[in-house]
């Protein structure tokens, strides 16, 4: 298909014009893209609410952080096009081709991203089809990305990357998710009937709520995934890898809490490390334990009970911790990495830097990079100098909590309360939602 190639010189002046328009200025005109060839143009930072790109080459342009609420993308292709931090909320985007564009922290939220049958004139004035088929965000990047109540109906989104992203009351019926990067993904309330999550990377993901009728989980890894089994029972699961039970270990929790005791006591020289790694140990009372240095990589501790236990330097990466209890906890040097710890509990606990003996002056920060502490309490809690680069953080209570040299770049803080918090010589580079009044 022929499209008319957009000028570069004109560009600023349309862009202008239509900022007026958006703005409801005199003299403004609404930017009109359609079947234009733009490929490779910058629109980042640019007001572009309700502009029409109807079918437009947008392959490779800059958009980051440019205002796209409700703008018509219908049919439109932006392969590779960056759209990074953009506002996409209510904005059509059927049948558009996103292969490889990077979507990361977008706001999709209410954005239509379903099939769609573009037709255009011919030469004789007849309607014939472009192009026809679902959106394709094949390989796209789409972490942290805003998709609630979005609709993706039939989607075709092989080996995207949509870890952490929120896709609560989203319609994705027969989309196809195969060999995504699901991790930390919220589905509460989304439709998922018939769609195709095969060979998915789940850990961390929220499936409870959603619905699951005729959903393809085959080779997919579910552990650390919180998910009811009833939920599961009209889902395809063939091959899928589930969270261990306590009682596939080979020893009784009790038998392997005393000997992690005495590993810990004797610096490995006796005992054996407690390894909970892929386990489903939802509900369980670890409470004033000495737990130093155990792995819980990829486990499912909702609403596991581990008030006052020493934790330093535990492993919990990818886990699975929604409402868990970690008040008083010392959780020094502890890795959360990748976790789900959405309305955990961590007032009082100690995460600043843990020093390590056989390293003369060196210490080990708190790793919570990506983890989602929204809803999370954390008043008085202690961390200093932790790493919570591009953690989501909406909503979480930090009222006099030590933050002092905590990198909090890329981390969401929509609506968290950080009233008397200290944040001195913290980063918050590309934070949003910061609120210190």
């Amino acid at each position: 298909m022929d499209l008319q190639k957009l000028k570069p010189e004109t560009l600023d002046s349309l862009l202008q014009a239509h900022e007026r328009f958006a703005k409801g200025h005199r003299g403004g005109n609404r930017l009109n893209l359609q079947f234009f060839d733009a490929a490779g143009m910058n629109f980042a930072n640019r007001d572009l609410r309700q502009a029409n790109m109807v079918g437009g080459n947008f392959r490779g342009c800059l958009f980051r952080f440019a205002k796209l609420a409700t703008a018509n993308f219908y049919g439109a292709d932006l392969e590779g096009a960056d759209l990074s931090s953009t506002d996409l909320t209510r904005s059509d985007l059927r049948g558009a081709r996103l292969r490889g564009a990077n979507l990361e922290f977008a706001d999709l939220t209410g954005a239509d991203i379903r099939d769609g049958r573009l037709l255009r004139p011919d030469a004789e004035g007849n309607l014939v089809a472009v192009t026809a088929g679902g959106a394709v965000t094949e390989k796209a990047h789409m972490s942290h990305a805003k998709l609630i109540g979005a609709k993706l109906g039939r989607a075709f989104s092989q080996h995207a990357d949509l870890s952490h992203a929120n896709l609560a009351n989203a319609k994705l019926v027969d989309a196809d998710l195969s060999n995504c990067d699901l991790r930390g993904t919220i589905f509460v309330g989304a439709d998922l009937t018939n769609t195709n999550m095969s060979n998915c990377k789940l850990s961390g993901a929220v499936l409870a709520g959603a619905m699951l009728n005729g959903t393809v989980f085959e080779n997919s890894d579910l552990a650390g995934a919180f998910f009811r089994s009833a939920d599961m029972r009209d889902a395809k699961m063939r091959g899928a890898q589930m969270p261990r039970s306590l009682d596939s270990l080979e020893k009784p929790l009790q038998a392997i809490l005393r000997e992690h005791q005495s590993w810990t006591e004797s610096m490995g020289l006796k005992g054996k490390r407690a390894d909970f790694s892929r386990v489903d140990i939802s509900g369980a009372k670890l409470h004033r334990l000495e737990l130093s240095a155990a792995l819980f990589v990829q486990s499912t501790m909702v609403e596991t009970d581990l008030s006052f236990s020493v934790l330093s330097m535990t492993d919990f990466t990818d886990a699975m911790l929604l409402n868990a209890n970690l008040t008083s906890a010392d959780l020094r040097g502890v890795k959360f990495a990748g976790a789900n710890m959405i309305g955990v509990n961590l007032k009082q606990a100690k995460m600043g830097p843990m020093p390590i003996s056989s390293l003369q002056g060196k210490k080990w920060h708190a790793s919570l990079e990506n983890a989602n502490l929204s809803q999370a309490v954390m008043a008085g809690c202690d961390l200093s100098g932790a790493n919570l680069s591009q953690a989501i953080m909406m909503h979480t209570d930090l009222r006099d909590a030590n933050l002092a040299g905590a990198d909090l770049s890329g981390a969401d803080l929509t609506g968290a309360d950080l009233r008397d918090a200290n944040l001195a010589g913290a980063d918050l580079r590309s934070a949003i939602g910061v609120n210190l009044s």
